[in-house]
């Protein structure tokens, strides 16, 4: 039978320490019969009690990462006989401290592992994350672990989903400011080292929120550096533009509103060309300043092509400032560009384009420029207030369709009706006409027999003698006795 058919409930830590000794002589490759096996340490430990039994397991946890080397079929049943173990004899014990002891112990090992099944670590580590009380302590330690395998193994992204609830973690794990702070900066440090850069500008800018709760004011020297590296990381790729307005929105940007990070990161999200050509060449020393050092598998920041790239996305940025729907002449979007030529321009539209930025067209005849849309990657009060015009007046010519629709709507209901009022008119004039025409009728028949009895006495003596009487249509020839006086 497998760990996988065994079941924990309700058993002793001295039962499970002898289920998982089985496991560890099968890692071992011992044979059963052997008085040195774990079986038999095991068998031993149970005899002289709770005190042997939790040696052997502290011994166990420590050995976690073995494990590892079990297949992947057996692996999760094996683990969950270790997690119950612990928790068996933290619970013979009555000691929440050593089974948070015996966790740190298992994420440890599993953490420093030389193995290079760096998925399978990060799932048994997340198990062993979502194994333990949300309120525990040691989730702190073994959500570290778990950061620092992920980059390890090259797996960071993995924790993505995860950074935007670390703040409400470390409040439930009982982590102080510090370390709350130090769990940020490890992550910081990863992502930088790794070159993901959009990540680190994430993890920063929550560090830097966490430092202002409460109304806390944070010295400017501890605040600066993570501002300065939020900002680097930010302006680090060489193409991508990425969106630095939740950093803007930061207290730290108004603490530092003299230094030349926070007079980059305002130009930048502002698209302010102006206002960068004053900062431009401090951008260079900042990267250097920043101190960012990347892993093996990531090339050096040169600080020169970051400022180069910076005045790049300036220009492209810049271009979502201007108006849409109207065509703007390329030597005036040149001349504020700060670039020397209509070409140029181009050069920068079709970056801006390809980026996101904005949506139009280059009209070369007309030597224009018209945009059609912009993405601004930062909202004044002044855009939101055009912004919710643009809505109230979209507003207002809905309600002008929906009113020509109904009225239109009115219309073919009257003209319905008036149909209809014309029908019913000639139905009714046809129904009188018939009734006319069944009267009419019906008096002709009850007088018909009459007329022919009185006329058939003038027929008979007015038929000459000898004539067939056959011969005469008395339908057709009437004959009247004065007729034949006259004649």
């Amino acid at each position: 039978m497998t760990v996988l058919q065994q079941t924990f409930f309700e058993a002793s830590d001295a039962d499970l320490a002898l289920q998982y000794a089985a496991v560890v002589a099968k890692l071992r490759g011992e044979s059963a019969d052997d008085t040195e096996s774990a079986q038999a340490e095991a068998r031993a430990a149970v005899e002289k009690g709770s005190a042997a039994v939790r040696a052997l397991v502290e011994r166990y946890a420590a050995e976690g990462a073995a494990l590892l080397n079990v297949p992947e079929t057996q692996v999760e049943g094996f683990y969950a006989l270790l997690l119950a173990l612990i928790q068996a004899v933290a619970s013979a014990a009555d000691s929440e401290k050593l089974e948070i002891e015996l966790l740190r112990a298992v994420a440890k090992s599993i953490e420093e592992s030389a193995s290079d099944k760096g998925v399978l670590k990060i799932k048994l580590l997340t198990h062993l994350f979502n194994n333990t009380a949300v309120n525990s302590s040691v989730r702190l330690h073994i959500f570290t672990s778990l950061v620092k395998v992920a980059a390890k193994h090259g797996e960071l992204k993995v924790l993505a989903t995860q950074v935007p609830h670390i703040g409400a973690w470390c409040k439930q794990w009982g982590a102080s400011a510090e370390q709350t702070s130090a769990l940020y900066t490890l992550l910081a440090d990863k992502y930088l080292a790794a070159a993901l850069w959009e990540e680190a500008v994430t993890v920063l800018t929550a560090q830097i929120n966490q430092a202002y709760e409460n109304g806390a004011k944070p010295a400017k020297g501890d605040i600066e550096p993570i501002y300065l590296r939020a900002l680097v990381a930010g302006l680090a790729p060489a193409r991508k533009v990425v969106n630095l307005s939740d950093l803007f929105v930061t207290a730290a940007t108004a603490a530092l509103a003299a230094t030349p990070a926070a007079k980059i990161l305002t130009a930048y999200v502002h698209g302010d060309v102006n206002a960068y050509k004053a900062v431009h060449d401090e951008v260079a020393k900042l990267v250097t300043k920043a101190a960012i050092k990347p892993s093996a598998k990531s090339a050096a920041l040169v600080p020169a092509a970051v400022a180069t790239a910076t005045q790049a996305k300036l220009r492209m940025l810049h271009l979502t400032t201007l108006p849409v729907g109207t065509p703007l002449e390329l030597a005036s979007v040149a001349s504020s560009l700060g670039v020397k030529s209509t070409r140029e321009v181009e050069v920068v539209f079709i970056s801006a384009v390809a980026s996101h930025l904005v949506k139009g067209k280059i009209d070369g005849i007309a030597q224009t420029l018209l945009l059609t849309a912009t993405n601004k990657p930062h909202f004044t009060a002044a855009d939101w207030e055009t912004l919710l015009a643009d809505l109230d007046a979209w507003k207002a010519s809905l309600g002008r369709v929906s009113r020509s629709i109904n009225n239109l709507r009115d219309l073919d209901d009257d003209d319905e009706s008036d149909e209809d009022s014309l029908l019913d008119e000639e139905e009714d004039e046809e129904h009188f006409d018939d009734e006319d025409d069944e009267a009419y009728s019906g008096d002709e028949a009850a007088d018909a027999p009459a007329a022919a009895a009185a006329a058939a006495p003038e027929a008979a003596a007015a038929a000459p003698a000898g004539e067939d009487d056959d011969d005469v249509d008395a339908e057709y020839v009437t004959i009247s006795a004065r007729d034949l006086v006259d004649e």
